[in-house]
C-alpha cells in the first residue's frame, strides 16, 4: 500500500513541478517581450513532461458495469460469428457501431434482463466499497 500511495504521490509531485515552472517560464517570457519564445523555453529548459501514471489500488472494489456492456458482451460474439460466416472483414469499431445501433433499437424488453444484472452489479459495488471505506 506504501509502495502505490509513493507512485501516485510522486506522479502528483511531478505534474505540480513540471506546472509551476512552466508558469514561470511562461511569466518570465511575457515580462522581457519573448511572447512567441515561449514553447521553445518550455522544450529547452524543461523537456517534455513525463509520463507517470498513478496506479490503483488493488484492494479497490472494480466499478460495476452498465446494462449496455452486459448486452454487448452477450451479443458481440454471436455478431462476428455471423459477420465471418458470411466473409466480412471484421473490425472492432465496426461491431461496436452495430451493438450500439442494436442497443439504441432495442425495446423495454429486450433491455430489461442487462438493466437488472446492472442493478445487481451497482448493489455488489456499493456493499463491496462500504466494506472498502470501513
Amino acid at each position: 500500500m506504501s509502495n502505490l500511495r509513493f507512485q501516485n504521490d510522486t506522479s502528483a509531485l511531478h505534474h505540480l513541478f513540471y506546472e509551476s515552472h512552466k508558469n514561470l517560464i511562461t511569466s518570465l517570457c511575457i515580462a522581457t517581450d519573448n511572447v512567441d519564445r515561449i514553447p521553445e523555453f518550455v522544450d529547452k529548459y524543461l523537456g517534455p513532461p513525463q509520463k507517470l501514471k498513478t496506479r490503483r489500488d488493488p484492494k479497490k472494489p472494480i466499478r460495476p458495469k452498465s446494462s449496455y456492456l452486459y448486452y454487448c458482451d452477450e451479443h458481440r460474439g454471436p455478431l462476428m460469428d455471423t459477420m465471418r460466416k458470411n466473409g466480412v472483414n471484421i473490425k472492432i469499431s465496426e461491431v461496436s457501431k452495430m451493438l450500439g445501433k442494436q442497443w439504441k433499437a432495442a425495446t423495454a424488453e429486450i433491455k430489461k434482463p442487462f438493466e437488472e444484472k446492472a442493478n445487481k452489479d451497482k448493489a455488489r459495488y456499493a456493499d463491496e466499497m462500504q466494506s472498502y471505506l470501513n
